[in-house]
């Protein structure tokens, strides 16, 4: 399962290195997948829970640690899950010049 944040909410809260158990059952409980990954909290990050494997994909730009870092996530399959969690340098100066300069909208419908 693929989702922004959690599943019940495009805008909601999402996996984190300090997620409780009671905040991932609010959040992922009941969404009968294997794996669900998610981003919204642009944080990498990996766990077990309950049978299921929890994935904060990391972020492109805006990470939570400040470095000017992009994180991105690999799933490989071969006969079970595999995650690979990657960082790499990026120039945050030009990434926000051609965000300010796209079409990308600035603010989520509705």
């Amino acid at each position: 399962m693929i989702i922004h944040a959690d599943v019940r909410s495009l805008y909601g809260w999402a996996l984190s290195a300090t997620s409780t158990d009671a905040d991932l059952e609010r959040d992922y409980g009941g969404a009968n997948a294997r794996v669900i990954c998610c981003g919204h909290y642009h944080e990498a990050y990996v766990r077990e829970w309950r049978g299921v494997t929890l994935v904060n994909v990391a972020s492109v730009s805006i990470p939570r640690d400040s470095q000017p870092l992009a994180g991105y996530t690999i799933l490989d399959w071969d006969g079970a899950w595999r995650v690979a969690q990657y960082r790499v340098s990026y120039d945050p100066v030009a990434e926000e010049r051609a965000f300010a300069s796209s079409t990308i909208p600035r603010t989520a419908p509705g």
